[in-house]
């Protein structure tokens, strides 16, 4: 009789554990990452770039091949299509601030006005990280994969 009350009580120590934890799940239904302008909106900061010269090339690290003063700065995507480019940190010379306007349409992001980011296809967004890549950036086949990381 023991054992059949210690075996129901493990029994119903694990399934309240269990609860608890998918309880915790988020749910993969929600539409909180979603790529949309109200969703991605926020401030973000460059933190990474690489670059492939072809779809079966190595890919190589493209931070160490800008300014110092281009890796440091912040643009903030604003909800209602405004961006805000600010040249932040070590200055560039000219000081590359800017405002404009972006969009994004079928999982195209569009920055008007902007040199360094103007056009691309959004690959991934997680709520922190936005990655966009571009194809044919200086040559036929090559693609440029860009993150910002909200801060």
């Amino acid at each position: 009789m023991k054992n059949t009350i210690r075996k129901i009580g493990v029994a119903l120590l694990i399934t309240i554990a269990a609860g608890v934890f998918t309880a915790c799940h988020k749910d993969s239904s929600s539409d909180e990452c979603k790529t949309d302008m109200q969703h991605v909106a926020g401030a973000y900061r460059l933190t990474a770039a690489k670059y492939k010269t072809s779809t079966t090339a190595a890919e190589q690290d493209f931070l160490p091949f800008m300014d110092a003063c281009e890796k440091d700065d912040k643009i903030e995507l604003s909800a209602n299509g405004t961006y805000a480019y600010s040249d932040i940190g070590e200055k560039c010379a000219p000081d590359n601030s800017s405002t404009g306007t972006w969009s994004i349409k079928e999982n195209t992001f569009v920055c008007k006005e902007n040199d360094i980011l103007d056009q691309g296809t959004i690959s991934t967004f997680d709520c922190r990280q936005l990655v966009i890549y571009r194809d044919n950036i200086i040559v036929q086949g090559d693609r440029m994969t860009l993150t910002l990381t909200k801060q």
